[in-house]
């Protein structure tokens, strides 16, 4: 249903097939300040009614062709001019055709001829109507959106709490075997210098290739597992920052070394058919950040970049460089199919995701959202012709520019 906006000047339509009310009307009511339209027959009237949508009808009966009664139907009918008041305006006298009119919906019914302060003084108490049940209208619409809004925050409240509850229990079960992970790493790092040292002093083993492939390997294999297991406990960390709004330390950090730990730590899943072009502008000042986080940030846009190409050959192009003197830039595109417009807008919000059930927990975008948040930074997508999805990150270089974090307890 359309809701009329109140001019400056209330527009009064004057529909009577007689030019002395015309005249007559028209006078009284510029005076008092309206502005006039005129009809001067029921089709015609409902034309206007439908272009101009005027602030108030005054109505006559008796016409030719289309009678008040049947004008009014038509005008009740539409649901984009119902709400505009129709004060009848007629000779006829008779109750019954006071009370036919009011059943059709009109507001007041004036009887001719009538009498000026009268028909002025209910005119305004209409319009004043007119403008409550306005308020009233856009009140409901506007309470019904913060209604919706604040449920959608209640739902997202109960379902953080749920994850952080959810969060200590998962922190405790993988921190365990992390552990065992990591403290066999530091043995296995100190039994591989032996090994490494006795099988480089052996004739045999210096002409044997896959003897040789392993001391080429091998310690390679050792940083990736030592990284894997690292970023495991950094997740596990990040995750019960999130659900706790902690705040983690910062400090300078190399957005650059940030991103090469991320693509060491997503190799596997990019190496087959993803090729990276990267543009990492040297001499880049640090980034005042938690390194963990950043890593993690950059991890998750590129685990979806990955997704979003699927199985056939793609490409993600990474570029750091200044976006002003004291923030930096990283955007991340590649050629998969790009975000819908529709949906667009929906990305960040925790829970929502594009991946088949059992595929997406929802949650990477939304993490990294508030990542780059609680460092002052931000993220946001973007459409480029012949690319993909493309993000971009902004990030502070001075810590001058931050709020003063709270004091720890």
């Amino acid at each position: 249903m359309l809701t009329t906006t109140m001019t400056p000047k209330p527009r009064i339509l004057i529909v009577d097939d007689d030019l002395l009310v015309h005249k007559l009307l028209s006078a009284v009511l510029k005076g008092a300040g309206y502005e006039i339209l005129e009809a001067y027959g029921g089709r015609e009237a409902v034309a206007i009614v439908k272009t101009n949508h005027p602030d108030l009808i005054m109505l006559d009966i008796m016409m030719p062709e289309m009678n008040g009664f049947d004008t009014i139907r038509s005008l009740k009918s539409d649901p984009d001019i119902a709400d505009i008041p129709v004060i009848f305006l007629s000779a006829k006298t008779d109750s019954s055709d006071k009370v036919r009119g009011l059943e059709l919906g009109a507001a007041d019914f004036v009887n001719k001829p009538f009498d000026r302060t009268e028909l002025l003084a209910r005119i305004k108490t209409h319009l004043k109507l007119k403008r409550q049940e306005e308020a009233l209208r856009e009140y409901s619409q506007n309470l019904a959106r913060m209604v919706e809004e604040r449920t959608q925050q209640l739902i997202h409240a109960d379902r953080l709490a749920s994850l952080g509850t959810l969060s200590a229990g998962m922190a405790h079960e993988i921190n365990n075997p992390t552990t065992f992970i990591t403290g066999n790493m530091q043995i296995l790092e100190q039994f591989w210098k032996k090994i490494a040292e006795y099988l480089n002093n052996n004739d045999q083993a210096k002409t044997d290739p896959q003897i040789q492939y392993i001391l080429r390997e091998f310690p390679a294999m050792i940083r990736s597992i030592r990284l894997g297991a690292d970023r495991i406990t950094n997740i596990v960390a990040g995750l019960k920052a999130f659900s706790r709004k902690e705040t983690l330390e910062k400090g300078p950090t190399d957005v650059n070394q940030c991103l090469t730990e991320a693509l060491a730590l997503t190799h596997n899943r990019l190496k087959y058919h993803i090729q990276i072009e990267q543009n990492l502008s040297p001499g880049l000042p640090p980034a005042w950040a938690n390194a963990q986080q950043l890593v993690q940030v950059f991890v998750n846009l590129l685990v979806n970049s990955t997704d979003a190409i699927g199985d056939r050959n793609g490409r993600i192009t990474i570029t750091t460089g200044l976006a002003a003197p004291d923030a930096l830039e990283i955007v991340l595109a590649d050629d998969g199919p790009g975000i819908p417009d529709d949906i667009k807008d929906k990305i960040f919000d925790p829970f929502f995701t594009t991946k088949p059930m059992g595929q997406g927990t929802g949650l990477g975008l939304s993490i990294t959202l508030g990542i780059l948040q609680d460092h002052h930074g931000s993220i946001r997508y973007e459409n480029r012709p012949g690319w993909g999805a493309v993000f971009i990150i902004t990030l502070p270089t001075e810590r001058k520019q931050w709020i003063t974090e709270p004091a720890r307890p």
